[in-house]
């Protein structure tokens, strides 16, 4: 398994910390938490409660990876979504992009 800590170092040796006091061997490469053995999300949303860190979601990437970080809006990032295709962009990106549309 392989849980990416959105390049969160602090975080990567917390986690594998409480991994290993659970008796589940872990380790950090490419500043990501590798371990042999299966995890579930309610280990890592345990680790997340353990430690306080109520901004931080864990979910599941895919049947080998799991991703902890602060979920964010786009709007926060200054980011916005065409509803058309779904295309991310700053505003004026995203209002040249809309016309794109249009002309199709």
């Amino acid at each position: 398994m392989i849980v990416d800590c959105a390049n969160n170092t602090e975080l990567a040796k917390e986690l594998m910390a409480y991994l290993k006091e659970k008796n589940i061997q872990a380790y950090i490469q490419d500043g990501m938490v590798m371990t042999a053995q299966d995890l579930k999300l309610e280990n890592l949303e345990m680790f997340l409660k353990h430690t306080d860190r109520h901004k931080h979601k864990a979910q599941l990437i895919d049947k080998m990876r799991f991703l902890i970080s602060i979920p964010s809006n786009l709007e926060a990032l200054g980011l916005e979504s065409c509803e058309f295709c779904g295309y991310i962009g700053h505003s004026v990106e995203i209002e040249v992009h809309r016309r794109s549309h249009q002309a199709l």
